[in-house]
């Protein structure tokens, strides 16, 4: 997925979600935490209002008895979950055992017993004055739990709170130390622990969600973040000899992005100017090189008027005559491509029959290239707003072309003119040496020519196909070389029509 991995929105996104996701996750572990540890205070609070200092010697098993009912229905009333008790001595013996005491729990579990039973906690009748109205206000609101006469009073023995891991259930339990005996009261963490439960997976629920919005905010502010670099993206890849006065408003960008416009910006600039220059150059050289050429060639066509027939000098004097001629045909071509480059080749446009063209040039070279075979399929009448003259010349190159490396033994060539859409498509195919596909970036490029044809039997510049696509763009068009059957190159010329 290459467009994932070097996506800069996409790894804004993807860090964004992933840091994101960790923080989440962590403020809801340790929410979690600080939540159970608020329910677990909340369970000690209710069990730190029993009156500690009325609960009598173990051996007050009566008390016990007709006590204990009706003081774990009361609690159950508040806790709202089944309360269990026990109380032991220094041997760790219990005296007293709830009914539903969990087997499983062991009395080693608790904290020893300290000092030794006082004589005068064994009255002979111990009474305990529960008032229950203090337990039931748990089930009140904060608020209104207590009116207006404030708390109660805390007990006065202050227990030791532990939880220990229960079957099936954990329990808490508040440990109330007397002297030479203990008493432990205890509740059932069911409600708690399924509450937990339930909000654990309500947040691992609407994690994925909010992963999901913070992933699209992401992806939104990160798209707004980096317009203006597609912008600069956009304009580099539209840039052009034609274009290189195109500049870039940083009105209204980000403090961070206008130094990357201004530098952009002043780039252009150099290279407008730079490109001015060259431009100017290459047109004031050729145009220069035309005259002493011209009077070069006339003398060197009365010097070989004058020469003896069949001499050396006549020879010499010809061979001269070729090369000064090439010197002017590159100078010619070169003027051409300068004025391309600095936009002013404008076409002069009239409205021609595009199928009538390329038949009457066709008629020229199969009278010129006997040992060729045309084959052509036209479609007829079509009309397009073009300079006859500059279409002429890419057609005369493609088909030159199309002959001069055609093979010797299979000199077939194909043309084909097809409407598609508001264009006309004229392709040219030949047999011969397919071209590779490392040069076919090149192709195109000045001066260059392939390696079957730098040899003097093949005549050319290597400026032919350079000029036949300015041509094409002059006219809002393209030429490229198209993919073809094996052994095979085609060229294709697109033309918008009238």
């Amino acid at each position: 997925m290459p467009f994932f991995r070097h996506s800069f929105r996409w790894r804004i996104i993807t860090w964004t979600v992933v840091v994101s996701g960790i923080v989440l996750l962590a403020f809801g572990i340790l929410s979690g935490f600080a939540l159970y540890r608020i329910k677990i205070e909340s369970v000690d609070e209710r069990l730190s209002v029993i009156p500690a200092n009325r609960f009598p010697p173990p051996h007050h098993l009566a008390f016990w008895e007709r006590n204990w009912m009706r003081l774990s229905d009361g609690m159950e009333r508040a806790f709202g979950a089944r309360l269990h008790a026990v109380v032991y001595d220094v041997q760790r013996e219990s005296s007293f055992k709830s009914s539903a005491w969990p087997e499983s729990i062991s009395l080693d579990v608790f904290p020893p017993v300290e000092g030794e039973l006082a004589e005068s906690l064994n009255p002979p009748d111990f009474q305990l004055d529960l008032d229950m109205e203090r337990f039931d206000r748990f089930r009140r609101p904060p608020s209104r739990r207590w009116g207006g006469d404030g708390p109660p009073k805390g007990p006065q023995i202050e227990p030791e709170f532990l939880t220990v891991d229960g079957d099936p259930s954990d329990l808490r339990f508040a440990v109330y130390k007397h002297p030479g005996y203990n008493v432990v009261i205890g509740v059932e963490l069911d409600s708690v622990l399924q509450e937990m439960e339930h909000i654990r997976k309500a947040f691992y629920l609407a994690l994925p969600a909010a992963l999901f919005v913070l992933a699209s905010g992401a992806g939104f502010f990160a798209s707004r973040a980096i317009k203006p670099i597609r912008k600069l993206s956009e304009s580099v890849n539209t840039v052009s000899a034609r274009s290189l006065d195109a500049r870039i408003k940083k009105e209204g960008e980000d403090l961070e992005f206008e130094d990357l416009i201004d530098g952009y910006n002043e780039m252009m600039g150099r290279l407008e100017r730079s490109f001015a220059q060259a431009s100017r150059f290459s047109a004031d050289a050729a145009h220069e090189l035309k005259t002493p050429l011209t009077i070069l060639q006339g003398h060197l066509e009365m010097a070989l008027n004058d020469a003896p027939d069949g001499t050396d000098l006549q020879r010499k004097l010809g061979l001269l005559l070729e090369e000064t001629q090439r010197l002017k045909s590159i100078t010619r071509k070169l003027l051409v491509l300068s004025q391309a480059d600095a936009g002013q080749l404008l076409p002069t446009l009239e409205e021609t029959n595009l199928s009538q063209l390329v038949e009457e040039l066709m008629e020229d070279f199969e009278m010129h290239s006997a040992q060729m075979v045309f084959n052509k399929n036209l479609d007829t009448k079509l009309l397009a707003n073009i300079d006859r003259s500059l279409v002429s010349q890419i057609l005369q190159n493609l088909l030159s072309n199309a002959v001069k490396y055609s093979r010797e033994d299979r000199g077939e060539i194909l043309i084909e003119l097809r409407r598609e859409e508001d264009f006309a498509i004229l392709d040219v195919e030949n047999e011969g040496h397919e071209i590779p596909e490392e040069q076919r970036q090149s192709l195109f490029d000045r001066f260059t020519r392939l390696d079957s044809a730098r040899n003097r039997e093949v005549d050319g510049l290597g400026l032919g196909l350079s000029l036949a696509r300015e041509f094409a763009r002059a006219h809002g068009g393209e030429l490229d070389l198209v993919d073809a059957e094996p052994g095979r190159n085609r060229f294709r010329l697109t033309l918008p029509l009238a």
